[in-house]
């Protein structure tokens, strides 16, 4: 199998409450955010929901050792560069990774950093929490 990592433009994030794999390659996306924005009650000081974060890639091809980071809008290391099952990409299907945070708790609002390892190869999305 040829080792080419997914392009920048070709991996996108989702934000979900939850993610569950079906039979053939479907996913099921439960409590999706649109624009990756969770919006909380004004008075909330801090956040603890069901968190999950599902990296998609449409292109690269190859099998590539897979970690996970989360940063806060404070810099604070949430998740540091956590290892997960290796993930193989095959030409012509979209690779998913998936990462489940229950319960994520937070007592910080603004733009979080998720970051996923593919390779040597890393794409950073993020997203944000406001009241």
């Amino acid at each position: 199998m040829n080792q080419k990592p997914p392009s920048e433009g070709e991996t996108i994030l989702l934000l979900a409450e939850g993610v569950r794999r079906e039979e053939g390659n479907k996913l099921t996306v439960l409590g999706l955010y649109p624009g990756n924005h969770i919006l909380v009650q004004p008075d909330t000081q801090v956040v603890i929901l069901p968190l999950t974060l599902l990296f998609l890639a449409n292109d690269g091809e190859g099998e590539f050792e897979t970690s996970i980071s989360l940063r806060s809008p404070k810099g604070i290391k949430v998740i540091d560069n956590e290892a997960m099952p290796k993930s193989t990409k095959s030409a012509g299907h979209a690779l998913s990774v998936i990462v489940q945070i229950v319960p994520f708790q937070t007592d910080e609002f603004g733009r979080f950093i998720a970051s996923l390892k593919l390779g040597n190869k890393t794409y950073d999305r993020a997203f944000t929490i406001s009241r």
